[in-house]
């Protein structure tokens, strides 16, 4: 027999594929030990959040956290989904635990109004994120257009493309320390939501990420006429 983590995994992938629709009886028929803690709980996760129950999902990582002060991986996935379900002030603190990336050591952002080309917003460890984010750009860019955001140099034409109006740079081609000076916090994507996100993103509400679906972002017309 596989080790408990291993077969949860093998569970959640049948279930994504729908050849398991009970995962909770699966997940009952698996032995329960500390080192699947983690994985038993974040299957779990999934299964609420395909039901659409995200409040379910977020009260198992809140007695997670009580349970498994240890784990704090699950402070990050609380953090997440409390961020996603609307509740930013107090996603954001928790949603910080997640992996990011650091240009400076500058102190971070604590949600004011932005001074103009003061504020460095770096990206997401992942592409993923980075699109996924991308929505509060609107706002930043409208009240706080000329701000540097940074992205992995693939999504440059996409972004600037989107949010003319902020300094859209290639993280990989990030200035050196001289080049930094000028800014005095610096932040990340996700953590603008501090400030702007006042609701459900943009382009969720709709299932779509584009402009002309109710989203965020512009596609090439050209590429998109042929």
């Amino acid at each position: 027999q596989p080790f408990p983590s291993a077969q949860i995994l093998l569970a959640l992938a049948e279930f994504r594929l729908g050849r398991a629709p009970d995962l909770p009886a699966r997940l009952a028929q698996i032995p329960q030990t500390p080192e699947s803690t983690a994985d038993r709980i974040a299957a779990q996760a999934v299964y609420h959040l395909a039901q659409n129950d995200i409040e379910e999902a977020i009260a198992l990582f809140e007695s997670a956290i009580v349970e498994h002060p240890q784990l704090t991986t699950f402070r990050n996935s609380l953090g997440y989904y409390r961020f996603h379900r609307g509740l930013f002030s107090n996603g954001f603190e928790l949603g910080e635990a997640r992996e990011t990336i650091k240009h400076t050591d500058l102190p971070g952002w604590d949600g004011a109004l932005p001074k103009v080309g003061q504020l460095l917003v770096s990206e997401e460890a992942g592409i993923g994120d980075q699109i996924r984010h991308a929505w509060l750009l609107m706002p930043l860019q409208e009240e706080a257009p000329n701000t540097t955001v940074l992205f992995s140099k693939k999504l440059l034409p996409l972004m600037q493309r989107s949010f003319p109006r902020l300094k859209i740079q290639a993280a990989e081609q990030f200035p050196t320390s001289q080049g930094k000076s000028r800014f005095t916090q610096e932040t990340h994507h996700q953590s603008l939501g501090l400030r702007y996100a006042a609701g459900i993103s943009p382009g969720r509400a709709s299932g779509d990420l584009l402009q002309a679906g109710g989203g965020y972002l512009l596609p090439d017309n050209k590429i998109v006429e042929c």
